[in-house]
């Protein structure tokens, strides 16, 4: 049994986000959540595009935002509404800086969390025209709300941090 995440939505505004990888500003709806933990509670911002593309997530506040400050998941349009973002497990290196590695679609024990709260397949059959080498058989969720999108990057760079340590 999956312990259940507590989201609470603290804004929603309109504002124009910043698209790192095509270096363009575009509007977007850009939302709020508060995530309290057994280790304090953590800010997490999500920006949806309006023009459909995709979703940014990032840690604004929490006990540990130094490994964060910079640190965005970037969340991409498969179509009809449904967004997805790979997974990958974080973790911190022996000097202290965060690193992830992303998951094999075939390594049940690695992604247990996202497999019980996501829809998941492989990179391929979410994006079947991209056929990027290193990204082949790694494992995707399939996300269609801000709240998932805020939820899975939880998951996948916060929690098992705050494991780590």
């Amino acid at each position: 049994m999956l312990n259940p995440i507590r989201i609470e939505r603290l804004e929603v505004r309109n504002d124009i986000c910043w698209v790192r990888d095509e270096r363009r500003k575009t509007p977007c709806k850009r939302y709020r959540f508060r995530m309290p933990t057994d280790f304090g509670a953590w800010i997490i911002k999500t920006e949806v595009f309006n023009d459909g593309t995709g979703m940014s997530v990032s840690a604004v506040d929490g006990p540990q935002i130094s490994h964060f400050e910079t640190k965005s998941a970037k969340i991409t349009a498969k179509g009809n509404g449904v967004f997805y973002g790979q997974v990958s497990q974080s973790y911190l290196d022996e000097t202290g800086r965060l690193r992830k590695s992303y998951i094999d679609a075939d390594d049940h024990d690695a992604a247990e969390a996202i497999r019980g709260r996501f829809e998941t397949c492989t990179y391929d059959e979410a994006n079947p025209c991209h056929k990027s080498r290193p990204r082949r058989g790694k494992l995707v969720a399939l996300i269609r709300t801000p709240e998932d999108a805020a939820e899975f990057f939880y998951l996948t760079r916060i929690a098992p941090i705050e494991e780590q340590k």
